[in-house]
């Protein structure tokens, strides 16, 4: 059997199969390449350079936590602001390509030195009036950026301000348009003002029989009411099914106990530094200054003899362990006693000389000091859980022909019937009621209005947040053909005869179309003057 197999080995069928084996697993390997293959992901292109997907989306995560960064942890990021963001991000990497493009066309270089020299002098790089490593290597980590990366987007920049700036320099503007500006400024005029007060006007002459029926045809939005829409609007939140949530104590016991060190608090250290850059002499002069400050100098006079001797004073600030990026530094400053100078610690950034301010011990938050916390925690999810069970069991119910408010009170929503019109109020002029919170009323009324008779309601996710909420037409009041009044009940034209005459001895009444419309014609007719 093994002398067949071999034979069978030497053939040149074997060898083929071996080779599509072969090629199969290789291609497997690389799938995604040959997937990929001929497809261009770039989101633009620049002077035939493209701007690759991951880079943009690199972009776009920085912008992200630049905003963070600046609005504070409440910022909510949503879609919105992460659309804004990546076209930001895309709109910076094009302009940045361009000024790239322009600036090697044109030959224009900056040097390694103008390069450091500008780091060096960007103020969040500094600590003390000097440059810190230490906070220049937390800035790349928190942007996901390597040094090399960093440097060459800083070339980059003082490439294009080279630009700019020329730009800028011999931009002039014309005589033809400084000069009418000039005069313009320097102009003084004087004025003779007439002020006629409204109540001095005489009355206007009663509007003719024609003038009123032009008047209520062309201004027909003044005598009609809106369409309005009688609709049926249930809404199920989280917080609506609250009330039927219970944690027990035993889950707080579970939540506390699977919790870990998230209510563990680590100590933390008050340490101040002095760091002398690698040189001929910097361990010596690390420790004779460890000496002097061991002697009971203050951290002023400290910070003044390393500026002269060329160290660099840092006050670190309050920090556990894991928070120092220095692992030689983080060891030597939770090694010092509270209030003691340590001895000189070498690191890849020079030699460090440390002194414990002050330490914060370990402390553990107790479970009755958390019950609170936890409990509201778990209500939350299991709230969730209840408030998505319940809209499934509801969407079957309405996919199963039950009416939304029946629905409602089967599933424990809030729900209510409203009649409105497109703007939000109700027939009597008042905002109208909705059943849902006052930042998603206007999505809302846009449901309202655009959903058709006979349309079976849905519960939809509320994209302002407000949970699900379900819209069903229950009927639609159209404004009518021509104009109406205002008081209820259709009018006619001006001059026509009515329903119901007025007897003649009585006066008219004041929301009679005549009456109303004279009165709008008037009131034209005085604001013309």
């Amino acid at each position: 059997m093994l002398t067949a197999f071999r034979r069978l080995a030497g053939t040149w069928f074997a060898k083929g199969l071996f080779l599509l084996l072969i090629l199969s697993f290789g291609i497997w390997g690389i799938e995604d390449v040959v997937r990929n293959f001929g497809r261009d992901s770039a989101v633009a292109r620049v002077d035939g350079q493209p701007i690759e997907l991951a880079e943009a989306q690199a972009a776009a995560r920085r912008q992200l936590a630049q905003l963070q960064r600046q609005l504070g942890p409440d910022f909510a990021i949503n879609d919105a602001v992460r659309q804004t963001a990546a076209q930001q991000a895309v709109a910076a990497l094009v302009n940045q390509r361009i000024a790239s493009a322009e600036s090697d066309r044109m030959g224009i270089a900056a040097s390694d030195e103008a390069v450091r020299d500008y780091v060096f002098t960007i103020p969040a790089f500094q600590a003390g009036g000097q440059f810190s490593r230490a906070i220049f290597n937390q800035f790349l980590r928190g942007n996901g950026l390597d040094e090399n990366g960093f440097l060459a987007l800083v070339r980059r920049e003082l490439e294009r301000q080279q630009i700019v700036t020329s730009l800028r320099a011999g931009i002039h503007a014309p005589d033809a348009l400084v000069k009418p500006l000039l005069a313009q400024a320097g102009e003084r005029r004087v004025v003779e003002l007439a002020i006629l007060p409204l109540s001095d006007a005489p009355e206007p002459p009663a509007p003719t029989e024609e003038q009123l029926r032009r008047f209520w045809e062309n201004n027909p939005q003044q005598f009609s009411t809106p369409e309005f829409r009688t609709a049926t609007v249930a809404r199920l939140a989280a917080e609506i099914v609250m009330k039927d949530v219970q944690v027990t104590d035993e889950e707080i016991a579970q939540a506390y106990a699977a919790a870990g060190d998230r209510f563990h608090t680590p100590e933390r250290r008050t340490l101040e530094q002095v760091l002398f850059p690698s040189g001929p002499r910097a361990e010596e002069e690390a420790r004779a200054l460890a000496e002097a400050w061991k002697g009971g100098a203050d951290f002023a006079a400290i910070s003044d003899r390393a500026k002269a001797e060329g160290g660099q004073p840092v006050e670190l600030g309050t920090l556990s362990q894991a928070e120092i990026p220095v692992p030689e530094l983080a060891q030597a400053g939770f090694a010092t006693p509270e209030g003691v100078v340590s001895a000189p610690v070498k690191s890849s950034f020079g030699w460090h000389v440390l002194k414990v301010v002050k330490v914060e011990p370990p402390a553990v938050r107790s479970l009755d000091q958390v019950r609170d916390e936890l409990r509201n925690e778990l209500a939350q999810s299991k709230a969730a859980d209840l408030a998505f069970e319940r809209i499934n069991g509801a969407e079957d119910a309405l996919a199963g022909g039950a009416k939304l408010a029946e629905a409602a009170k089967q599933f424990g929503m809030e729900a209510g019937t409203v009649t409105v019109d497109a703007t939000g109020h109700a027939p009597d002029g008042q905002a109208a009621t909705l059943p849902v919170p006052d930042y998603a009323r206007d999505e809302t009324l846009a449901a309202i209005f655009a959903a058709q008779p006979r349309q079976p309601a849905r519960m939809e996710e509320s994209k302002a947040g407000a949970g699900f909420v379900g819209v069903e037409l229950d009927s639609v009041q159209p404004p009518p053909p021509g104009p109406s009044s205002r008081c209820g009940t259709p009018s006619a034209p001006p001059g026509s005869r009515t329903p119901a005459p007025m007897p003649r001895r009585r006066r008219r009444p004041p929301c009679s179309p005549r009456s109303r419309t004279a009165a709008a014609w008037r009131r034209r007719r005085r604001r013309q003057g």
